[in-house]
C-alpha cells in the first residue's frame, strides 16, 4: 500500500506540470539537466512559462519545503524520454529519499523508479532570491508496469543524473 500511495502521489505531481505547463515555452529561459542513463549521455530541459516551471518547490510546513524537478528531452512538454526528480528538506536536511522516475514512453507507464532508494547530493539549494537547486543523483531504476503492480527487478537502468536548475515557487 505504501508504494502504492508513492507511486500515486507522484504520477500525480507529473500529471500536474502537464496540465498546467502550456506546450510552448520561451526557450530562453529553459535550464539543463545532463546525466548518464543506463551508459548513455543525456541531456534534459526544464521548462519555463509565465507563472509554471518544471521545476518548482513549495512550502509544506515551517521549515519544510518540496521539491519537483522534471526534465524534458526536448524543449517542449513531452512524457517520452522525461525524466523527474522529488524531494523534501525539512530545516536543510534531507527528510525522506528521493523520489526520481524516468518515463521511456509517451504514456505513464512502462516508468523506471528508484522506489526511494539512490543517493542524492545537494550541493546548493536556495528558496529566496535567486531560487535554485544544484547536486546529483546516482542510483539504480526498477521497471514498473502499473499501479499496484511489482517492479521488474530484471529490468533496471542506471543514472547518473546532475541538476542545477533554477526554481519557481509553486503557491
Amino acid at each position: 500500500m505504501k508504494k502504492e500511495a508513492w507511486l500515486l502521489r507522484h504520477l500525480i505531481g507529473v500529471i500536474s506540470l502537464a496540465v498546467v505547463l502550456p506546450v510552448s515555452v520561451e526557450s530562453a529561459w529553459a535550464d539543463t539537466l545532463e546525466g548518464v542513463l543506463e551508459g548513455e549521455s543525456l541531456s534534459w530541459h526544464v521548462l519555463h512559462a509565465d507563472d509554471a516551471s518544471t521545476a518548482s518547490f513549495f512550502s509544506i510546513a515551517p521549515g519544510m519545503t518540496s521539491y519537483q524537478i522534471q526534465g524534458h528531452r526536448e524543449e517542449r512538454f513531452s512524457v517520452a524520454g522525461s525524466i523527474s526528480l522529488s524531494f523534501t528538506v525539512m530545516n536543510g536536511k534531507l527528510l525522506a529519499e528521493p523520489e526520481v522516475s524516468f518515463f521511456p514512453e509517451k504514456k505513464l507507464f512502462p516508468m523506471y523508479s528508484n522506489e526511494g532508494q539512490g543517493k542524492l547530493t545537494i550541493e546548493h539549494l536556495e528558496n529566496g532570491g535567486v531560487p535554485r537547486a544544484k547536486g546529483r543523483y546516482q542510483g539504480t531504476l526498477v521497471r514498473l508496469e502499473g499501479v499496484g503492480k511489482d517492479a521488474d527487478r530484471s529490468d533496471t537502468l542506471t543514472l547518473d543524473l546532475l541538476f542545477d536548475v533554477h526554481l519557481r515557487a509553486d503557491d
